[in-house]
């Protein structure tokens, strides 16, 4: 039987790590609120990087 914190982590619903597109998109929103546009000067990865990121992320998620 697993102690308190054994069971806390692993009824824990905290993700394992950080989304790191999230942080990425909310990072680029401040330096564009304080500097302007910077569409120009940092490339961006493409939307179809983003989505197959995100379904492997679910699929590992819901064990698919």
């Amino acid at each position: 039987m697993p102690n308190g914190d054994e069971a806390l982590y692993h009824t824990s619903v905290l993700p394992y790590a950080p989304d790191e597109d999230v942080i990425r998109a909310h990072l680029m929103h401040c330096l564009e609120a304080h500097y302007g546009d910077l569409s120009t000067a940092i490339a961006q990865p493409d939307e179809e990087l983003r989505l197959l990121r995100e379904i492997a992320r679910l699929t590992e998620r819901y064990r698919i």
